[in-house]
């Protein structure tokens, strides 16, 4: 009995202080959290349905074994690849890049590395993507091990190409060499390759480091000859052909070669009726110009006015008109496609002049968008917003629709804040463009007052022979007169006939 009381004595709660003060409680014990592993039944059975083409489902399953398992277990970074996989299966592209660039950035299972990384360069190749996610933060500076080949091509291309953006031509050499040596054999090496090719040759055309003029000169007539030969290839991508006969026919201009020129622009492929066809027709108008066929370069300046191509923002084109007009002498038609210029921009140049924000007047806020950057920024937001509107399909059992739906939230506001910067910086360039072209359409028409003034006596002056052609009688081609209407099928055809009254007034041209 003394014991047990000695024993209840010991353990009794301690004897409340006197006073007011509260008791003393001790703390509640530390609940630990209590983690759910999800079976590997689940990642199995989100594999058949994969394998049978239920992507949402598959989709719902890989989510719930990677929502209820720790990073380390077994199939986790399996059910990341086949997760990304099934969101590709329903075009949900940008969350599908997110799971392949986990996968290839953390390379815990280097067997996935390869298959990650074809998905990403299908992606690419297909569809607007995250660049800053996928070129810079994944393929820009990271060392993957050994890859197969056609992995590895697409690897080194990527980082060569960066290291020619940071102005560094050796580092990229050497990704270059290693592409080229990654298998001769195979078609993705051969691409990529030729690709390298182009980039190369443009870069050193851009070297602002050679130290004398003879290094640059030689370093020019080396790319030059290796652009030719990309031009000339067999079974090439249009698309790096493209590039390289644009770049050659820019620098046949530069030479004075204008019928080279023409040749290199006769064989760029682009899509008919598209800003990139309206690019082009007015790089050929500027060399038929210069080339002295002032009567090709007004027809296609005809066609650069269709219905087809009026959101195309060229301010330069009336310029080109103007001068076309003068140079055959007809100086009321340069003065009224001078002041052309002046009527359509007139207001746009207002408010440029009037307001510190070039973004307020609509015509340079439109043409910003169509700039390069800008408008493959603005294709990548149309996808993001596109691929969000259909995350109500998943269910939110187990949260894959909340979850996906934050991933796109996230990247439209991100990509939002962008372009609006982006955009500004293209507006401010586009209202120094229109500046730049009103001084220059001001001065045709100055030019053109003056001209008429300088006649000569008859017979002093240097006359110009005529060479239009007649139109011919008998032949295969049947000549319409315009009548203002424009058919897709004939904007690559007008004809501008008109008389060369230089010769008839004898007037002096220098």
């Amino acid at each position: 009995m003394l014991l047990v009381a000695f024993f209840l004595a010991t353990v009794a709660p301690p004897t409340p202080p006197s006073g007011d003060a509260a008791p003393a409680t001790a703390p509640a014990p530390v609940q630990e959290p209590v983690v759910v592993t999800v079976s590997d039944d689940v990642f199995e059975d989100g594999v058949r349905a994969f394998e049978s083409g239920a992507f949402e489902s598959a989709a719902e399953h890989m989510w719930h074994y990677l929502k209820g398992s720790e990073q380390t277990a077994d199939h986790y970074e399996w059910a990341e690849l086949y997760l990304a996989r099934s969101f590709l299966g329903l075009s949900f592209n940008h969350a599908a890049a997110e799971y392949l660039y986990n996968i290839a950035k953390e390379r815990k299972r280097p067997e996935l590395l390869p298959e990650a990384l074809r998905l990403l360069e299908r992606l690419r190749e297909d569809h607007p993507y995250d660049a800053e996610l996928v070129d810079m933060d994944l393929l820009a500076g990271a060392d993957f091990g050994a890859l197969p080949p056609a992995a590895k091509s697409f690897v080194e291309y990527q980082q060569g190409r960066a290291d020619l953006v940071d102005n560094k031509p050796v580092w990229a050499a050497r990704h270059f060499e290693r592409l080229r040596r990654s298998g001769d054999d195979d078609e993705r090496v051969q691409r990529y390759a030729l690709r390298a090719r182009v980039a190369t040759a443009l870069a050193d055309l851009k070297d602002t480091h050679a130290k004398d003029t003879k290094a640059k000169r030689d370093k020019r007539d080396a790319a030059l000859l290796e652009l030719e030969k990309v031009a000339e290839v067999e079974g090439g991508e249009d698309d790096v052909k493209n590039d390289a006969r644009r770049v050659l026919a820019e620098l046949y201009f530069e030479d004075k070669r204008y019928d080279d020129a023409l040749r290199a622009y006769d064989g760029i492929h682009v899509e008919f009726l598209s800003e990139e066809e309206a690019d082009l027709f007015l790089e050929k108008a500027w060399t038929r110009y210069y080339k002295g066929d002032v009567r090709g370069a007004l027809g296609i300046l005809l066609t650069l006015d269709a219905p087809s191509y009026r959101k195309y923002f060229k301010p330069e084109r009336f310029v080109l008109k103007a001068l076309s007009y003068k140079q055959l002498c007809h100086y009321a038609s340069a003065k009224a496609a001078a002041r052309e210029f002046l009527r359509r921009y007139g207001s746009s140049l207002a408010e440029v002049r009037r307001s510190r924000d070039p973004l307020s007047d609509a015509v340079v806020r439109t043409a910003a968008v169509q700039r390069k950057k800008p408008k493959r920024m603005l294709a990548f937001l149309e996808t993001l917003q596109r691929e969000r509107e259909g995350v109500e399909r998943f269910s939110d059992e187990y949260g894959l629709a909340g979850h996906v739906g934050r991933i796109y939230e996230l990247k439209v506001a991100e990509v939002n804040r962008e372009l609006d910067r982006v955009v500004l910086e293209e507006a401010n360039v586009v209202a120094a463009e229109l500046l730049d072209y009103e001084e220059q359409a001001r001065l045709v028409d100055y030019e053109v007052s003056l001209e008429v003034f300088r006649r000569l006596k008859k017979g002093t002056g240097k006359v110009l022979v005529d060479d239009e052609a007649p139109i011919p009688l008998g032949s295969r081609a049947v000549y319409y007169r315009f009548d203002g209407e424009y058919w897709n099928d004939e904007l690559h055809d007008y004809r501008f006939r008109i008389d060369n009254r230089c010769f008839g007034e004898e007037l002096f041209v220098p």
